[in-house]
């Protein structure tokens, strides 16, 4: 065999000193009947030459163990994150995924492999830019059963009148129209973590707040107003309830899931959260259900991706 000196090795071609350098990565005991050792090693050579092709660079430090690229961060085997300025952050503190939007001013975040709106949704009449809708969709724009959507669009924009008055299909058509979708329930219960108790979000004012003014109403992740403010639709529909048992001796927040009716037309779409006259029925446990063609003035939203 030819061997190529140890300088620019071309993505195809073997260097023997980079072979010898290289740690053997863990494979599983059926492969190792068919590779040996020599050939694993000119894999994990092949792998490596192909990041540095895609711009990744794999890093070591007591802090942590990363592949960096010039455009982010890849997460570590020690659940770190080093970045090219040198700095680390934990795995729970660093960004991972994309999370950027058509329009600069529609803040998504990264939890836990999904992009979660920052803020309530609010309505607006252009993808990009446009006039903000605040009245009920259903009086001038479309249908309540979503249909004929296609001139809304949901943002996730601080400091501004969160949509309400919505049905569960238009908010999730308005927020097809984005590239979102309204998250899943085990999602919105992933993003709330952390959001401290309902004294410091809007649930006694008696009417809906712009999103992000309660600043302290906000999860470990950065979501705000998950708590109080308005209900807010997940994507997951249930039979239609009949009872409010709430939890019992394990939290206060409101839960209206019980008895499934045998009679009502139709299921029901879950709202989470409470609004802003539940008081402590408020909450990061707080769920009700409601016909997904509601429309009430304290049912809002927020999106997923």
């Amino acid at each position: 065999m030819v061997r190529t000196p140890c300088k620019a090795v071309p993505v195809l071609a073997t260097c023997d000193a980079a072979l010898a350098r290289t740690p053997l990565p863990p494979h599983p005991p059926p492969f190792d009947l068919i590779l040996g050792d020599l050939a694993w090693r000119r894999v994990a050579a092949l792998l490596a030459a192909i990041l540095a092709t895609a711009g990744l660079v794999p890093t070591t430090s007591v802090e942590a163990q990363t592949s960096i690229s010039t455009d982010g961060v890849i997460e570590s085997k020690s659940g770190g994150f080093k970045f090219p300025d040198g700095s680390v952050q934990t795995a729970a503190a660093a960004p991972i995924g994309s999370c950027t939007t058509l329009d600069p001013s529609d803040e998504m975040i990264w939890i836990g492999g999904v992009c979660i709106d920052k803020y309530e949704a609010s309505i607006w009449d252009a993808p990009v830019g446009g006039n903000e809708i605040t009245v009920e969709i259903a009086s001038e724009y479309c249908n309540l059963n979503g249909q004929d959507c296609d001139n809304i669009w949901a943002r996730s924009v601080a400091g501004r009148e969160p949509a309400r008055r919505i049905t569960w299909f238009q908010a999730q058509a308005a927020l097809a129209n984005s590239g979102k979708r309204l998250p899943t329930n085990a999602e919105w219960q992933m993003a709330v973590r952390g959001t401290p108790g309902n004294n410091n979000c809007n649930v006694l004012t008696g009417d809906v707040a712009n999103t992000g003014i309660f600043g302290n109403c906000v999860s470990a992740f950065g979501a705000y107003d998950m708590v109080g403010n308005l209900w807010e639709w997940v994507a997951d529909w249930v039979p239609a309830t009949t009872g409010c048992p709430g939890w019992g001796a394990f939290s206060d927040d409101a839960m209206c899931l019980s008895g499934a009716s045998t009679t009502t037309a139709g299921p029901d779409a879950l709202l989470r959260g409470g609004d802003y006259v539940s008081g402590s029925g408020a909450g990061p446990f707080a769920v009700v259900s409601e016909v997904p063609w509601t429309s009430g003035a304290s049912v809002g939203f927020r999106g997923a991706r």
